[in-house]
């Protein structure tokens, strides 16, 4: 809530309740109460574990985290000319217990919020209600450069390679496996840069097993206390302490000590850090369990892990160069067992393009894959068969523009080299959308600005797949000064002005009381058209 805005606000309202004869303090309080229960019944709300970024720092934080901390930060928004910006969270209230429903999209970005949470939609914001399977609602297609940290190489190199193919459930060290020399000669001389540590390496059937140690017998001797027995409720070795490395120590700090491929995830510290250390980590991470291209039909680079976690915290990392991806649920073949898993498939050309460019030198021991993934793309046309596209509605803007400027479909098409056929007549769902080079072309034909804001706007419209009802949960909602909307795991929604809620409420009530005639006659100019709402209003007055 903006301190100014309040503060001119209660001034007017204890002046002018003063002048009706109520004491001043008691006008006071009033207000106070007004602002107090803005934080309930209007709200369009969160979870508490819903996630925005802390624009300053690129810091993840949880929506029940702000909450209970009080931080004032600025998070991530997107104006009116669809431009992803930096806006300061006003307030973040708590509305209780509510009915909340997980909304999941084709991208497989996932967030649960209660039905009456507002989604930015081509034709502006629409609540959850209003939705259905199929339906296209913003998310990010881009974000800012938001980290400043660095960190050393060796540690990027270390970490990525234990997340990708590492084993850190060994009581005093940790594995790591490749078949690629390359990739292991890099692993052996980053973690030997770590204090008391000394790698040992065995190859068997063509792969190469590091364990990075302390170098010291680690085995047991009589009459020792077994310091790796596992606590039963922890999981944690208890009743002494083995030597460790200084990367294992460095791991621990990290959280990362017995977890098992379906637990592990990036550590925060890494979403502090900045694009140069970034496109370092995930270049390594894709020389574990990444995919670049294949010489069958198979030339869509990805990602793989079992973590669903870490799933997802690759694809924001991805976004923060522009790189739009989509995760998909997979069965991966492990020890004559089928595991599930998920990928991480860029999607279209010009993600594909920015990967080669921002990350594909940073990716160890795959040289030929990456000069094969570039010249195959370099050699192909325009990226006809791209899912990133501007919603088909679009059309009535085009319309509207051939309408003002007088111009006939054949005129526009032989001006602009592109097909008019798809541009007449009413809204299908036939097809999902046009290129956003095509309507940059119409927008620079009819020097429209607002077909160049929608080409060139920092929007991925993504799809809604499935729709869940998830029981009652305790919600959140935040307020964004300026734009009111904030970007929350990866989608973009609506904050609900409580602040605004709670001044129009006493206002409406003061018309209400003192000019019936003219506040029923305004009330049902506004809703006329929604005859359901007309009987209620009618009802209440």
């Amino acid at each position: 809530k903006l301190p100014e805005v309040l503060t001119k606000l209660r001034r007017q309202f204890v002046e002018g309740s003063v002048e009706n004869g109520v004491e001043e303090g008691l006008a006071g309080k009033i207000f106070d109460l007004i602002v107090h229960f803005a934080g309930y019944g209007f709200n369009k709300c969160v979870i508490g574990s819903t996630e925005i970024v802390d624009a300053d720092t690129g810091d993840i934080v949880t929506v029940e985290e702000l909450y209970t901390s009080r931080r004032n930060i600025n998070t991530l928004s997107c104006d009116s000319d669809y431009k992803i910006v930096k806006r300061p969270v006003i307030d973040c209230v708590a509305n209780g217990r509510k009915q909340v429903y997980k909304v999941k999209t084709r991208l497989g970005h996932e967030i649960t919020v209660t039905d009456n949470h507002p989604f930015l939609t081509i034709d502006g914001w629409k609540e959850l209600r209003e939705l259905g399977i199929g339906h296209q609602i913003a998310s990010p297609r881009s974000l800012l450069d938001l980290g400043h940290n660095s960190w050393p190489k060796h540690r990027l190199v270390v970490l990525a390679g234990v997340l990708s193919e590492g084993n850190t459930c060994h009581p005093s060290g940790f594995y790591y496996y490749s078949k690629d020399n390359i990739q292991v000669d890099d692993f052996i001389s980053s973690v030997e840069q770590f204090e008391n540590t000394h790698v040992t390496v065995r190859q068997r059937r063509g792969l190469y097993e590091v364990y990075a140690g302390t170098g010291q017998d680690a085995r047991f001797k009589k009459g020792q206390i077994p310091w790796n027995k596992l606590e039963k409720e922890s999981g944690q070795p208890v009743n002494g302490r083995s030597p460790r490395s200084g990367a294992r120590l460095w791991l621990e700090d990290l959280g990362l000590i017995y977890k098992d491929a379906t637990q592990k995830f990036i550590p925060p510290e890494v979403f502090t850090l900045d694009r140069k250390s970034l496109a370092l980590f995930i270049g390594r991470l894709w020389a574990g369990d990444g995919f670049l291209i294949s010489t069958g039909t198979n030339r869509v680079p990805f990602y793989a892990t079992s973590s669903r976690k870490m799933a997802s915290q690759v694809q924001h990392l991805l976004l923060r160069f522009g790189i739009v991806s989509r995760i998909i649920d997979k069965l991966f073949k492990y020890r004559d067992q089928v595991r599930p898993g998920y990928t991480i498939y860029l999607q279209g050309r010009e993600s594909i393009e920015r990967f080669i460019k921002s990350i594909g030198h940073h990716i160890m021991g795959r040289g030929e894959e990456l000069t094969a993934l570039r010249a195959y793309y370099e050699s192909i046309g325009d990226d006809k068969l791209s899912r990133d596209v501007v919603p088909f509605a679009i059309k009535s803007i085009v319309q509207k523009e051939k309408a003002r400027l007088g111009a006939t479909w054949p005129q526009i098409e032989q001006k602009t080299g592109l097909s008019m056929r798809e541009f007449v007549g009413a809204i299908h769902s036939r097809k999902q959308g046009f290129r956003r080079s095509t309507i940059r072309r119409m927008g620079d034909y009819f020097g429209s600005d607002e077909l160049i804001k929608h080409a060139t706007s920092d929007i991925y419209w993504d799809k809604i797949v499935s729709i869940e009802p998830m029981g009652v949960e305790q919600t959140y909602d935040l307020e964004i000064e300026g734009t009111h909307n904030f970007i929350a795991n990866n989608l973009i929604v609506h904050n609900s002005h409580s602040t605004a809620y709670a001044v129009v409420s006493w206002q409406t009530a003061w018309l209400k009381a003192h000019y019936p005639v003219e506040f029923m006659a305004a009330l049902l100019t506004s809703i006329m058209g929604n005859k359901d709402k007309v009987a209620q209003y009618i009802n209440e007055c």
